[in-house]
């Protein structure tokens, strides 16, 4: 073999090695990324169970918590301070203050128990892009969807709608975990996510002392 011939490979072996690993990388991270609609599957889930407990958390005092029970439901929210609870049960409809201690009870024949359901089911049939990205120092995959969503806690009222974007996080067990809303370059927000099928069925409760308010 020439010294040219030599020079040669020397020259292009390398390149060949670092080409073979490139491929190699992107061969497993397409690998590694679901092939299926994975906001989809997590609808399809909810869908087939009769309850289960859902909490969307910016921090410990803004949070809501949503609890399905068969047909019953239940949305308990903390925000900057306030504390309110929503009951649906049995075609009636129990507001409660906790600051006031009081709560109204008035009749409803149109609110489902399918609530986080029916958020889902406004973002599902959108089109979405996919990547990876890190929260919270931890690499996750997510979806993202064009638009806001009925997950969005910020008021979103006078943005320009066809700039937000909203990124769905999932788990190596397709698991959500969190929901980020992008309203601009510099603006977001982001959700940590928690779904289980084990529900607090003190949410169902009227606090004990709480005053009903009549409504004329």
């Amino acid at each position: 073999m020439s010294k040219k011939v030599k020079k040669i490979l020397k020259i292009i072996i390398p390149i060949i090695i670092i080409l073979a690993i490139i491929v190699t990388i992107i061969i497993v991270k397409n690998n590694s990324q679901p092939k299926v609609q994975v906001l989809l599957e997590v609808y399809n889930k909810l869908n087939g169970i009769t309850s289960y407990q859902f909490q969307k958390e910016i921090d410990s005092k803004n949070k809501t918590i949503v609890a399905k029970n068969g047909n019953n439901a239940v949305i308990d929210n903390y925000s900057s301070g306030t504390h309110t609870t929503t009951i649906i049960n049995n075609g009636t409809t129990t507001y409660i203050s906790h600051e006031k201690e009081e709560y109204y009870i008035y009749n409803n024949i149109n609110i489902e128990a399918n609530i986080v359901e029916s958020w889902m089911e406004d973002v599902i049939n959108r089109e979405y892009t996919a990547g990876e990205e890190k929260i919270r120092g931890k690499k996750y995959y997510y979806e993202e969807y064009q638009g806001s969503t009925m997950f969005c806690d910020s008021n979103s009222l006078n943005e320009d709608e066809s700039q937000i974007k909203t990124r769905f996080y999932f788990d190596n067990e397709n698991n959500l975990v969190y929901i980020k809303t992008i309203f601009s370059q510099t603006q977001e927000e982001l959700l940590k996510i928690e779904i289980s099928e084990n529900i607090d069925n003190t949410l169902f409760e009227i606090p004990e002392g709480y005053i009903e308010i009549s409504i004329d």
